[in-house]
């Protein structure tokens, strides 16, 4: 209750932070219609610049500047670069005249002349940065401000595209970020070139680039240790900043002095009603004491439709989906291999380990379980869409495979899943299967009305009056209030409200698991079971942590749905190969959220395997502005 009463304050108190906040004004004298670009990436750390950049003047104009620091520090990053061979004509062959260019504290300056009267001009300018990519043990990094905030137009039309010295040798490899507007998008060409692109861009507003590529592609000194890890949880901090900045520049929009009393009166007007429909058709039905923790599952619900239930009818997330492997799995349908196999290396051989989904609809178990349709739709996503290009492949590395099976023989890696969702083809084609799938598993589920409908319809009716208050009042606070208290006025029906009680205390149970000092005895015979569930509460780490203690205690239920072989045909148990298992659960947990993140190309923010850009970032080299008169 106090975190409910928490939460609708919290709108309310944000609401004067941000009134005093200025509105950006833009010049409109002349404007850039066009900039595009091709950076050549060299091998000794410089890059070739090549700009078409387009003015549309109105008016008589006969000057053109610009300016970029050389050397700065931003966001931790420093860059001290130099700006060489700079020149400039026009692509119309009309004269073009390089004034003068200089370095002068930390800043190369450049100026030309021209004339111009109510026309567009395309300007042809070059030039070389030295010293533009950073070299680190692994990975080199190209990080550069195309466009400063220190420009006093908008920028329309904006392209970059960036070629590396040589080919990757897989997508996997590359790595692309761009920073500034939310309109902008990058995406991995092929293996050697990379694009940027955005619409617009605002006065004094940057647009930055961030390109990831083999450090074995430059040559010379390191310039520090920054690994790829890092790189990627920048971008993740990058992402939440946008979020925040998108929210306070829709605040700044919305809200005026003017409507600050109204705003505020409504706003405890919409609390009011929102307490008293809570209290009457959304607070839980009263289903007596329950035990904090229960160790049993609770019903026989599978894992995809239990998200439904605890989340009250929202769309099942990338857990139900990786946890519907799982228990697929342990219904026999799927079998995970690990092969693993002693490679030589410098000092010692090395062990190298592939872990497969391989398809077994024919095993004993399999036959005893009937396959709902949105089971049978992952299958053939994972064994059919996916796995159809490397078959040979497979079976060619997959040992103790009798020849007589090889025919009909279906399985697939995790590196190979992992490939196919990084292609940006594919990203578009799981986004609409997701939510196919997602629409399936309701489908599958929706006869059960676990809501109340009473509650359902309060639910809805508030929803429709506090979009259309929020409207006439200018009011954003009261949508941002809705959108994080809506959830509270839906309740479960009373047949499923006791179940879903117990759901949760069964996740309690889990989300505690590793800190029980005595497993409770149902521990040893359903640990499978409580790590599909764990997968699908995001808890699964805690139970692989315990699973030495459970393998070590003779009642332990064994594992039918996994094995590990190695090159001389040996078959390892369970029990010791606790790490792999560990990994590959992480591994496919890591990819599904991944995918997730990455389908969603349309939105603002990039995955670094292409997409688009976040608003954060500002710690590239480069910058600077420039104008015309």
């Amino acid at each position: 209750m106090r975190k409910i009463y928490s939460t609708l304050i919290f709108p309310l108190l944000l609401f004067f932070l941000f009134l005093s906040f200025p509105v950006p004004s833009f010049a409109k004298s002349y404007s850039i219609v066009s900039d595009k670009y091709v950076i050549n990436i060299n091998p000794d750390k410089s890059a070739d610049v090549v700009e078409y950049l387009t003015y549309n003047f109105d008016g008589s104009f006969s000057w053109a500047e610009m300016w970029i620091p050389t050397k700065v520090t931003r966001q931790g990053y420093m860059t001290d670069a130099k700006i060489t061979d700079f020149n400039v004509q026009s692509i119309n062959q009309k004269p073009v005249y390089l004034d003068q260019t200089k370095t002068e504290n930390n800043r190369f300056y450049a100026k030309w002349s021209y004339t111009a009267y109510n026309e567009k001009r395309t300007f042809l300018i070059r030039y070389k940065i030295e010293n533009a990519i950073k070299k680190y043990p692994e990975i080199a990094e190209f990080y550069w401000q195309i466009i400063g905030n220190e420009w006093k137009i908008p920028h329309q039309d904006v392209e970059i595209l960036v070629r590396l010295p040589e080919s990757a040798a897989a997508p996997e490899d590359l790595l692309v970020y761009g920073h500034g507007p939310l309109n902008g998008i990058s995406e991995i060409v092929d293996l050697q070139t990379v694009r940027f692109k955005a619409s617009s861009v605002s006065a004094g507003q940057f647009m930055e680039i961030r390109t990831i590529f083999p450090a074995s592609f430059i040559f010379g000194e390191i310039d520090g240790n920054k690994t790829v890890q890092e790189i990627k949880k920048e971008e993740e901090n990058f992402v939440r900043e946008t979020i925040f900045a998108a929210g306070k520049e829709q605040i700044i929009m919305l809200v005026t002095k003017y409507w600050l009393v109204i705003q505020i009166l409504t706003f405890i007007i919409w609390a009011v009603a929102w307490f008293f429909t809570w209290k009457k058709y959304g607070k839980e039905y009263d289903v007596g004491n329950l035990p904090k923790h229960v160790f049993d599952l609770p019903s026989l619900l599978p894992p995809a439709e239990v998200s439904i239930l605890m989340g009250q009818d929202t769309d099942p997330n990338t857990n139900a989906f990786t946890a519907t492997i799982f228990d697929l799995a342990q219904k026999g349908y799927i079998q995970i291999r690990d092969e693993v196999r002693l490679k030589s290396g410098f000092f010692r051989p090395k062990q190298e380990i592939k872990t497969f989904l391989i398809y077994t609809p024919e095993s004993k178990k399999a036959t005893s379980f009937e396959l709902k349709k949105y089971e049978n739709d992952l299958l053939l996503l994972l064994f059919g869409k996916m796995a159809h290009d490397a078959p040979e492949f497979m079976k060619d590395y997959i040992l103790n495979i009798p020849e007589a099976e090889k025919e009909t023989f279906r399985a697939i890696t995790l590196e190979e899943i992992k490939s196919w969702l990084k292609k940006s083809e594919n990203g578009l084609i799981f986004e609409r299967w997701f939510k196919d799938w997602s629409k399936s598993v309701k489908k599958e589920f929706k006869s059960q009305n676990i809501l109340d409908p009473v509650s359902l319809k309060a639910y809805k009716v508030f929803i429709v009056l506090s979009i259309v208050l929020a409207i006439i009042t200018v009011n954003y606070y009261i949508g941002v209030a809705t959108a994080f208290l809506i959830r509270y006025l839906k309740r479960w029906d009373k047949k499923w409200a006791g179940q879903a009680k117990l759901w949760e205390a069964f996740k309690r149970f889990l989300d505690d698991f590793d800190s029980f000092k005595t497993l409770p005895p149902e521990s040893y015979k359903l640990w499978e079971r409580y790590l599909v569930f764990g997968i699908l509460f995001g808890n699964a780490s805690k139970i692989i942590k315990m699973l030495p203690i459970v393998f070590a205690n003779p009642a332990t239920v064994p594992a039918l749905w996994y094995v590990s072989t190695y090159d001389n045909g040996s078959v390892t148990n369970f029990q010791s190969t606790t790490d792999t298992f560990s990994t590959m659960v992480n591994s496919l947990n890591t990819v599904t959220s991944e995918l997730r993140t990455a389908s969603t190309s349309a939105a603002h923010y990039s995955s670094g395997g292409g997409g688009g850009f976040s608003g954060g970032g500002g710690g590239g080299g480069g910058g600077g502005g420039g104008g015309a008169g």
